[in-house]
């Protein structure tokens, strides 16, 4: 589930977010790139519950052990969607919308898929991959997820890293504006 949610933050949010750059002037006018991004920030984030339902539909059908819709679980998955798909937004903006910006979010899909130990615990992996994997945010999403799915485990004993990852999200917001703001000056 979070290579899915890594998969369309990177590459679904910025291929949305780059079409717009045709309605931007007429944007100013009736609105703001701030309220446009919130909403498809918003709405795609809420879309994400699909593919959880539909993961926890066929896990119930095959009758997997799996609670798959967990709502701490549930809860950890779009909140680590919304950061990913705020930074992959910023990107598309610091970029000027140009295909720059969504190679670099490419990029960057790729070495968190293949960099957060998502697949395997972590003992399998060198002690320099290791620590690569513990500075990424999705490894923890991910140990914490995992967790909450297959162990039953309390949300609370992952609330540090919820934290964490919530600090991180409202840090891309900042960015976010920061990022919109150099847009609006540099137009």
């Amino acid at each position: 589930m979070m290579t899915l949610m890594i998969f369309f933050a990177f590459t679904y949010v910025p291929y949305n977010v780059g079409r717009d750059e045709v309605v931007l002037d007429r944007l100013r006018v009736e609105s703001s790139l701030e309220a446009l991004l919130a909403s498809k920030l918003a709405y795609m984030t809420a879309l994400m519950v699909v593919p959880i339902l539909v993961f926890h539909v066929i896990a119930t059908y095959y009758g997997y052990t799996i609670d798959s819709f967990h709502p701490g679980a549930v809860f950890v998955l779009l909140l680590s969607f919304a950061f990913m798909a705020t930074l992959s937004a910023t990107v598309v903006i610091l970029t000027r919308f140009s295909g720059a910006g969504q190679f670099v979010n490419l990029l960057v899909m790729l070495g968190l898929i293949a960099l957060s130990g998502l697949a395997f615990p972590l003992g399998f992996f060198s002690p320099v991959r290791t620590q690569i994997a513990q500075l990424l945010p999705t490894h923890y999403a991910m140990v914490a997820v995992r967790s909450l799915m297959l162990k039953d485990s309390s949300i609370a004993t992952f609330a540090d890293w919820i934290a964490i990852l919530f600090g991180l999200f409202v840090l891309s917001l900042f960015i976010l504006e920061g990022a919109i703001i150099y847009y609006r000056r540099e137009s």
